[in-house]
C-alpha cells in the first residue's frame, strides 16, 4: 500500500505539459499499438479522471459510519470491532456531528493487562484530520504521505463531519477492481450445497439477468449498481431483501461496499 501511494503522490505532482485531452489520446493510441495492456491503460485512465475528482464522489457517507461513543465500555469496543471488522472506528461526543478522534484496534492491546471495568473509548482515541469535502483525490493523497497518516474525517463548508475517507479508498478506485473486469476465468458464482448460490455482487448484471431469467429495469451495470438503485443504500451483512421471485441475503460487505450475497431461487 505506501509504495502504491508514493507512486500515484509523485504522479499527481507532476505538472504534465499535455493538457488532459491530450494524455487521453495518447493513452487510446498507446493501447492501440499495444504499448501499453488493457489493464495498464486502464488504470492510467483512472489516475487521470481522478486526479481533479473530490472526495466527496468517494467517501464513506456519514449516515454509513460505524462510530462508537466516547463513553462506550470496553466490551462494547471490543464487540464493535468483532462484529464490523474495521482496524478503526471514529469516536463521536453527543452526536456524529461531534468527532472527537479515532480508536486504532491495536491500542485495545495497550490496555489489556488493566482492568477494563472503567475504561471508555476517549480514554484510546488519538485525534482526527479533517480534510474538506471539495479536496481533489490527488491533494488528498498527498496529504496523507505528508502527515503519514491513512484515514481522516470528511467536513461539510460549515465545519461538520459528512463522511470519512482512507488510503485503502483512494487507492481501490485506481487498482480495486481491474482483476474483476479483466480476467476472463473470474468465477462470480458457486452453487452451494444446500442449492442456494454464493454471488458476487460485482457480477454484471446482465450475466445475473441471465442466470435467473429476470428482466429488470435498471441503469446498472452490476448486481451492487442494481441493489443500491434498488434500496437506495447498501444493505449491511445478514440483511435479507427480494429480488422477484430472488431472496437475498448479504453475506460479506462493508458499510461502503456489498461483495457477496447468498441468493435462493423460490422457483427451483
Amino acid at each position: 500500500m505506501p509504495d502504491i501511494l508514493k507512486f500515484l503522490n509523485n504522479y499527481f505532482k507532476r505538472q504534465p505539459e499535455l493538457s488532459h485531452h491530450q494524455l487521453q489520446a495518447l493513452l487510446t493510441r498507446a493501447m492501440q499499438h499495444q504499448v501499453l495492456s488493457k489493464e495498464e491503460g486502464s488504470m492510467m485512465r483512472r489516475i487521470l479522471n481522478l486526479a481533479d475528482t473530490p472526495i466527496s464522489s468517494i467517501m464513506i457517507p456519514k449516515s454509513q459510519l460505524v462510530c462508537l461513543e466516547a463513553s462506550a465500555t470496553m466490551g462494547q469496543i471490543v464487540d464493535a470491532f468483532l462484529k464490523w471488522g474495521f482496524s478503526r472506528l471514529p469516536v463521536y461526543d453527543t452526536d456524529q456531528d461531534n468527532i472527537i478522534g479515532i480508536i486504532h484496534v491495536k491500542e485495545l492491546l495497550r490496555f489489556w493487562h488493566r482492568s477494563a471495568k472503567n475504561i471508555r473509548a476517549v480514554e484510546f482515541i488519538r485525534l482526527p484530520n479533517f480534510f474538506p469535502q471539495t479536496m481533489k483525490v490527488a491533494q488528498a493523497l498527498s496529504e496523507f504521505q505528508k502527515r503519514n497518516i491513512s484515514i481522516a474525517i470528511t467536513i461539510d463548508e460549515y465545519g461538520i463531519p459528512s463522511g470519512m475517507i482512507t488510503t485503502e479508498d483512494l487507492v481501490e478506485q485506481i487498482v480495486g477492481e481491474l482483476y474483476d473486469e479483466y480476467n476472463v476465468e473470474l468465477r462470480y458464482y458457486r452453487l452451494m450445497e444446500n442449492g442456494n448460490y454464493l454471488i458476487d455482487a460485482c457480477i454484471p448484471l446482465d450475466k445475473f439477468q441471465e442466470m435467473f431469467k429476470l428482466n429488470l429495469e435498471s441503469q446498472a451495470h452490476t448486481l451492487s449498481g442494481y441493489i443500491l438503485e434498488k434500496l437506495q443504500r447498501i444493505p449491511l451483512p445478514g440483511e435479507k431483501f427480494r429480488i422477484h421471485n430472488l431472496e437475498c441475503a448479504v453475506e460479506e460487505g462493508t458499510p461502503s461496499k456489498l461483495k457477496k450475497l447468498v441468493i435462493h431461487d423460490k422457483r427451483a
